[in-house]
């Protein structure tokens, strides 16, 4: 009797392992732009979520919108996101968009957070919403790259997957060095104000909720 009880409980713990291990929904297609906001408790900080806000990605699918990737990967010890999309448009729109990231800035209080630009550390110009490693086993990168020659805007948030989207997309989007803002001022910069995960990185001290910041030039990616 005990051997058999004791078989039922392997068979029972097995089960449970292999539907932890290795889930991964992945969506190519441009129509399921949605999915990213399916699940909306996700957009915050804390365990098992985005660890952003994701402002500067449109809620709504953009009508340039020309190429799509998200990932949701799940295996027994992390949930972990990759989301990339890229919209093309006019010359007019391109430089409108992009004077917006220029101007672009969070308001907490006295304090101002801009996103960070780089035009040294990828192949092409970025913006820098979050380069961060939150703890020791996963980083949040969340920016903006410029393709100029083409018009075209590529959107990127991993959170320790970039490995992801350098299989599916011909932009080279990764970071020369991934380090590079380590021993900066910058070194884990976020726009988003929480306690940087310095106390209780389950439950961050967030003050996104008090900010003030302008987001209408979105309104170029239609």
């Amino acid at each position: 009797m005990r051997n058999a009880l004791n078989k039922i409980l392997i068979i029972v713990l097995l089960t449970f392992l292999i539907s932890t291990i290795d889930k991964c929904a992945e969506k190519k297609k441009i129509q399921d732009y949605q999915y990213i906001f399916k699940h909306e408790e996700r957009i915050n900080y804390g365990k098992f979520k985005y660890n952003s806000y994701l402002l500067l990605f449109p809620r709504d699918t953009p009508k340039s919108l020309t190429d799509f990737y998200y990932v949701d990967y799940k295996d027994i010890f992390f949930q972990n996101f990759t989301i990339y999309f890229t919209c093309t448009l006019s010359k007019e729109n391109y430089d409108a968009f992009v004077d917006g990231l220029n101007n672009f800035v969070v308001k907490y209080g006295d304090e101002e957070r801009k996103l960070l630009v780089n035009t040294d550390n990828f192949v092409y110009k970025a913006y820098i919403a979050q380069w961060r490693e939150p703890t020791d086993k996963w980083e949040v990168f969340e920016y903006i790259l410029l393709d100029e020659d083409n018009n075209t805007i590529i959107f990127v948030y991993t959170m320790g997957m970039i490995e992801y989207i350098e299989k599916i997309t011909s932009y080279d989007i990764a970071p020369k060095d991934q380090f590079f803002l380590n021993d900066t001022e910058y070194e884990n910069y976020s726009i988003y104000k929480t306690d940087n995960y310095t106390n209780d990185h389950l439950n961050p001290n967030d003050e996104f909720d008090t900010a003030e910041y302008d987001i209408s030039f979105l309104d170029y990616l239609n």
